[in-house]
């Protein structure tokens, strides 16, 4: 039970605060109980809590909206991601920031994931755009920087969480704070 609430980015604790329960041994009674103490049954209950909290969350990193304010003023701006196409769309909405991009991109309607270089490829004809005239912004060194390089692209990392090891990978730019977006676009 403890790798199913570690996948759904949660405490028991905080699952049990959530549902209205007092405990995390309600929480534990109660899941073996509905579920008959079925951990498969468990986990993936877990997991479609987990992705309907994710489908509404959206707290925009600090200085997200000023970034694609000042950013959209100057080139076209387009999302890509592995997420769920509607999930992606409803987060952006929610925050506020779905105005700011020409087109969203996703793993599922594209047809290919980041990094592979087929997902780059299709997001460049249908944008109709050349690698060496984008740039990709992201959190991930695999996904994104990986595969903005691989692709032909600038790569900015936001390394936001301060990670000094890049694992060969070398973007090239680094922030990290996304205020810092200005100094290089």
């Amino acid at each position: 039970r403890t790798r199913a609430y570690v996948e759904a980015g949660t405490s028991q604790a905080e699952l049990s605060r959530r549902l209205g329960m007092n405990s995390s041994s309600s929480l534990n009674r109660w899941l073996n109980s509905s579920y008959n103490g079925d951990v498969e049954k468990i986990e993936k209950a877990l997991e479609e809590y987990f992705r309907a909290q994710l489908h509404e969350s959206a707290i925009p990193v600090d200085g997200a909206k000023e970034r694609l304010t000042y950013l959209s003023t100057k080139y076209r701006l387009f999302a890509a991601s592995n997420g769920p196409f509607e999930q992606q769309r409803h987060r952006l909405e929610k925050a506020g920031m779905l105005g700011f991009f020409d087109e969203l991109f996703v793993s599922s309607a594209v047809g290919f994931s980041k990094p592979m270089p087929e997902f780059f490829d299709r997001c460049f004809a249908l944008a109709g755009v050349s690698p060496k005239e984008s740039a990709i912004i992201g959190d991930s060194l695999t996904a994104d920087i990986m595969g903005g390089k691989t692709a032909g692209m600038k790569t900015i990392w936001f390394n936001k969480n301060g990670e000094t090891e890049t694992g060969g990978t070398e973007p090239d730019f680094t922030v990290a704070s996304l205020y810092e977006i200005k100094n290089i676009l």
